[in-house]
Formats: structure tokens, sequence, C-alpha cells
């Protein structure tokens, strides 16, 4: 348990030398052992009182030892102590001399939460302070290793944390300092959370391991909670806070052991968050084995792998070899991006049940070896052998002007347009209330070619791509939602070649022609929208018709008409 002074400066017990004299037993003072010039008493034996001999004397024994403590300059550490004990405000004037800077930190995601800023310290016990000004704007600007001296003239406590917001007179006395010294193992301290007051912005090094999934901690970073040989227990009150892009960029995950070196104490009210913002902060070491958590067809020659750690490209090999196939399935490449490897395989079977087995040698970026389990099941892609519905737009910001519906051909033959329409239906009554005929864009559509029906303000469509425009070109053509449905259907028969139901269900569509009402759900409805902002829905992977629209279609954050989702 640390204790500390409340105060870095005491005033002696001096005074009692002042404001008790002898006693001579008849109740009176004794003149002769006080300085009449301090005390002003009634000596009634004034016979014995011989004041010119023992003044001096007094006078000088009692003015130094109360004179020294309070006329003497306050240590650094004095100085940030009084800083940090003084009332919150602006128009302040706090000296802070010969401190050192120990840590430079960036702006965080919020900045009134999170500015950017630098610590300083002068004893390996602390007390610390925030100086949250930003670094760049002082001249010179600060350095870790700076013994610096500056006026504090505003200051502020957020979140439980002392901080100086401005700052004078700012002024270099020398750099290089070994700021390591200043620096505490609190590996096994007990007391992180309940003294947090007294470590506050304070240096150190610890050791800990990483006790639960990571969650929010302010706009761009994700805390966890963790536990060191101190604190052997976790709980909220004890997190590892780091940026999202640390988080995800070296796979930080529970399991994890960790080491921070020179890094401040940072807080939120109670909660002690032992923090690293950029990668120097910390050392990773001792994380769980990757392991295989799924596998997923994307297209009828590819199939992803997705693993619970991130891979390191160097241990995959380019040929795909280290995965293998039931069923006759042969890999020809692979590719990572993650914790994801796409295996390029031979052409799947609609439906086909495989299980993929992934070698040992595929390694973690720490270069751990894949563990168990290192196998996955799944179903062979479901190549559709019909036209799709792939993509719509159909609501944008302010006037809907750029509207469009994408029909894909995923097939590897082309696909005739003739008795071909896409009809918009009317959740409110459910009738039909447009219709496009598909046949004007051209006679057939190629393998994996495109065809949009759209507003003549989308301008943005490749090259080669088929093009039905609206008629009567209008503003807001296709309906947005609460449900609406679109069906892609074959004049000819009266039947429905595709079909999509969104925000909401449509199941009982009166189509033009039609013998009775049709459902425009396939399996599950879908339940993502376009919400008016500058996204559109579709199918993800693109073409995906598994009859499940709930699985099949997904929001899209940038729009690809006329090309893959």
């Amino acid at each position: 348990m640390r204790t500390r002074l409340a105060s870095l400066l005491v005033l002696p017990a001096v005074l009692g030398l002042v404001a008790c004299g002898g006693d001579d037993g008849d109740g009176s003072v004794d003149a002769r052992r006080v300085d009449a010039t301090v005390i002003d008493a009634t000596v009634t034996d004034a016979e014995e009182v011989d004041a010119p001999d023992i003044d001096a004397a007094v006078d000088a024994m009692t003015d130094a030892a109360v004179d020294a403590p309070i006329d003497a300059t306050p240590t650094p550490s004095g100085w940030i102590a009084l800083a940090r004990a003084a009332a919150d405000g602006s128009g302040l004037s706090l000296t802070i001399e010969d401190a050192t800077v120990t840590y430079l930190k960036p702006v965080g995601g919020t900045p009134a939460n999170d500015p950017a800023g630098f610590t300083i310290q002068a004893e390996q016990q602390g007390p610390a302070l925030m100086i949250a000004v930003d670094p760049a704007t002082l001249t010179p600007a600060p350095a870790v290793g700076d013994v610096v001296s500056f006026t504090i003239t505003a200051k502020a406590t957020v979140a439980g944390q002392p901080r100086a917001t401005a700052i004078t007179g700012f002024t270099v006395a020398s750099s290089g300092a070994d700021v390591g010294a200043l620096a505490q193992d609190v590996s096994a301290a007990a007391d992180l959370v309940s003294a947090l007051g007294t470590y506050d912005s304070e240096l150190i090094d610890v050791t800990g391991a990483i006790a639960a999934d990571f969650t929010a901690a302010g706009s761009g970073f994700v805390q966890a909670q963790i536990t060191t040989a101190g604190i052997g227990t976790a709980s909220s009150s004890l997190t590892l806070r780091v940026p999202t892009t640390i988080r995800d960029g070296y796979d930080l995950v529970m399991g994890c052991n960790f080491t921070l070196d020179n890094t401040p104490v940072h807080r939120f009210n109670a909660v002690a968050q032992l923090s690293a913002f950029v990668t120097a902060d910390y050392t990773l070491t001792d994380c769980p084995a990757p392991v295989v958590l799924a596998a997923a067809a994307t297209t009828a020659t590819t199939v992803n792998v997705t693993f619970s750690r991130n891979v390191d490209p160097a241990s995959l090999m380019a040929d795909g070899s280290q995965f293998t196939f039931d069923n006759g399935l042969t890999a020809s490449a692979a590719t990572v991006s993650g914790r994801t490897v796409t295996v390029t395989t031979g052409v799947q079977v609609n439906g086909t049940m495989h299980v993929v087995t992934v070698a040992n040698s595929i390694t973690d970026m720490q270069g751990t070896a894949l563990g168990t389990p290192s196998t996955a099941s799944f179903t062979a892609f479901m190549s559709p052998t019909h036209l799709v519905i792939n993509e719509i737009d159909y609501d944008q910001p302010g006037d809907d002007l750029t509207e469009f519906i994408e029909i894909f051909n995923p097939t590897p033959s082309a696909i005739s347009l003739a008795n071909v329409a896409v009809v918009l239906v009317n959740g409110g009554n459910n009738a039909e209330y447009a219709r496009f005929d598909l046949s004007s864009a051209g006679a057939e559509l190629p393998a994996g070619g495109y065809l949009l029906v759209h507003s003549t303000n989308l301008t943005n469509i490749p090259g080669g791509t088929l093009v039905v425009t609206f008629t009567p070109p209008s503003v807001g053509t296709i309906q947005n939602g609460a449900p609406d449905g679109i069906a892609l259907i074959n004049t000819s028969t009266n039947t429905l070649i595709d079909a999509l139901s969104y925000e909401g269900s449509i199941t009982a569509a009166n189509i033009t022609g039609f013998s009775g009402p049709v459902s425009l759900v396939e399996g599950t409805a879908a339940t993502v929208a376009d919400t008016g902002t500058a996204a559109s829905i579709g199918r993800v992977p693109n073409g995906l018709d598994t009859d499940n629209s709930a699985s099949d279609w997904a929001v899209i954050a940038t729009p690809t008409p006329g090309a893959a989702n």
C-alpha cells in the first residue's frame, strides 16, 4: 500500500516554542523564556526578566526554525503537488519549475475528453500532472526527457483527472533526461484502483493479462478488463485502453499477456485505465493460438476461411496447399486479409457439403501455430440458374434523384430478355404500381452482365451495362418501403423469376396477369433497409441467392450500379 504526505510543504511544530513558556509555580509566565516582542504576556515576576540578555538568542532560534520551511522554494514535486491541489478555474498563476516531461500524448477520438498533451513528473513516486496543451503549439515543442518550467493559467478536472488546460512562459532548461528512472513497476501493486488518485498521470511499467473482450471506450478507442500480479481478479475498474487501430492491427484479444513501458496512468472517474497510444508503448506475448472459426463459399470457385486471429501473410502459401477439402474439391490459390483467407477452389457443385482442413503451418502475427479446431464445414456455393435482382438504391439524401434497380446474370450463359419485366409493388395495398419491360435494353443479358433500371440522373454507369430508364422520368419512382417490393417476372408464363420485399413482408402481391396473389418474400424477409443515406442494399456476396433474403441481402456503404457488390 502506497502512503504519501498530504502536502509536501509542512510547517514544523516550532510554534510550540512560541506558545509555551515556563511556569514558576505561581501561575505566572516566566518572561525570561519568552520573547516579549512575539507574545504580549503579562509578567508578574518582573524581577526575574532579563530580556536584553536572552532576546537575541531566542529570536534567532525561533525565526530560523519558522522562517526556513516557509520561505524556502518548493521542490519540483512540491510545485506539481500545489498545482494538483489548486482549485479549478482560469486566471490562475501556478508555478511549475524544473519538472520532467515524461510522455507526449496524441489527441484521442474526442478532443474535449482526450486532448493532446504531455505529462510531467519529478520523482519516481510522483506526483505527476497532465498538461492538456498540444505540444505542437508550444515553442520550443516539448520532448520526452525535457526539463521544463512554466506557469499554469487555467486548470480543470475531467473525469476525475486534474489537468492544466492553459500555460504561459514555457521554457526548456535541459533535454535528454532518463524518464525510465521515473517509471514505477506497478505489476505487484494492489492499490492501483483504490489509490488511483495517487497514481494518476504517473509513469509506470506493468505486466498483465487481457481478461475480457474489448469494448468501446470513447471514439476510436477500446478497453478490456485486465489482471496483474497485484490485482488477480478482473473487474471493470482496471482496464487496458488502446486505440482501435492498435487492437485490430496487432490483434489484441482476451488471453494475451502484455507489458506496458513508460506510459502514464490514465483514469476515467473511478476506472484506472492503463493506456497504450502507440505500438512502442507495449509488448504483446503469449496470446492464444489461432483456430478456425468458420468457412463459407462466396462464389462457385472461392471459399472464405475465418480464423480467430490475424493470419501472418508470411505463413500463408500462395498455392493454397495448406487447405484441403473432401468430396473431390481442390484448392489452387490463397490470399489473406486480416483474419480471413480466401481460397480459390475448383468449381463447386451446388448444395454439396464440404469440410476444409487447415495445416498448422498457418500462424498468427506473433508466430503462434494454428491450434484446434483446424477444420470447418460449409455448403458449396448455390449458383443461381436465373437472373437475380442484385442491388437497389431507392432512397437518397434529399430528393431521390439517383434511384436504380440492378439485375444481374450470375450464370455462365447469356439469358434472353424477351418476356422479362421488373414490377414494383406497393406494400400498402399489395398492388402493382409500375412495370418496366427489360427487352427494350437488348435481346439478352450476357453471362456475368448487369442491367440497370434507373433514374435519368444516374450517371456513373460502367460501359457495357444495359439500361432501362424510368418512364416517365420522375423523382421518387421507387417507393421507400415499410414495406414495398420488387418482382422480376416472366410475362409469358406470369411467373416469378426473383423477388424482394424490403422494410417488411409482402406475402400477397397482386401482379397484373397472375392468377392469384404471390409472396415476394424468399425464406425470411430481409431486415436491411436503404435509409436515405448514400448507401444501397444488395446481395452480398455479389449474386448470392440462397432463397433466404435475410442472409442474402446487406447494406452496401457505397452503391455499385452496374458492378459487383
